[in-house]
């Protein structure tokens, strides 16, 4: 049976507690965005961090693949009274441009949810995510690390590696490309001014979300200034 990307997700989202906390990534990296920003949430999912952002006065843009997780984003921003603030779009991010026009946002952020591409293709999105930014505006990417050796070890347990650095669990294709091919990736993308370093994310109480059931994750994250 052929593999189906928009099933897959919404049927993950739909088996996921809908009260899990803001991610901790979220609320790091949301200090560093102006304030009164317009933020692309890159596969966001039900919109947990999107909703966040909107508590704290920014305006979104979710793109994701899942209609089922974009109508709880917005049934949630919605009962707060910022559904005029939540813009939602479903998007498939392994082909095409994204729905936006150039130079329209301040930040983008994404946290895991590029690993899933082959690097051809994370190239496209790098140039994409670049050219949505606004001249000054700024990217936050966290995705999984190769480093990471409890997780890969769990990985291993479900995914075959077809090549170096990517698996299939079942169809879907993950990735864990090192910091260096994504440093080479973003140069091809035209990507002027970037930073590729290691984060920690800890988890308390939400290790019961991740499927490792670590404590942390040690990501790779990718920071993309427009220049």
């Amino acid at each position: 049976m052929k593999f189906d990307p928009v099933k897959h997700w919404n049927d993950r989202h739909f088996e996921l507690p809908k009260n899990r906390d803001t991610s901790s990534y979220a609320k790091d990296k949301e200090k560093f965005f102006p304030r009164n920003s317009l933020v692309c949430d890159l596969g966001g999912g039900v919109g947990i961090d999107s909703n966040y952002f909107l508590d704290k006065g920014h305006e979104v843009y979710l793109l994701d693949i899942s209609d089922y997780a974009l109508k709880a984003a917005r049934n949630t921003a919605v009962s707060k009274g910022l559904g005029s603030h939540l813009i939602t779009k479903e998007v498939d991010f392994s082909v095409g441009m994204f729905p936006l026009e150039d130079g329209l946002v301040d930040i983008v952020y994404s946290r895991l949810a590029l690993h899933y591409f082959p690097l051809d293709r994370m190239k496209e999105i790098f140039s994409e995510i670049y050219r949505i930014l606004k001249n000054g505006g700024k990217a936050f990417i966290a995705v999984k690390s190769p480093d990471d050796k409890r997780e890969m070890g769990a990985l291993r347990k479900i995914a075959k590696e077809t090549s170096p650095g990517i698996f299939d669990e079942n169809g879907l294709i993950k990735t864990r490309f090192t910091k260096v091919q994504y440093k080479t990736v973003l140069k091809k993308a035209g990507v002027l001014s970037f930073e590729v370093r290691d984060c920690v994310e800890h988890f308390g109480k939400g290790k019961v979300y991740v499927k490792s059931k670590a404590e942390k994750l040690l990501y790779i994250e990718i920071i993309i200034n427009k220049v």
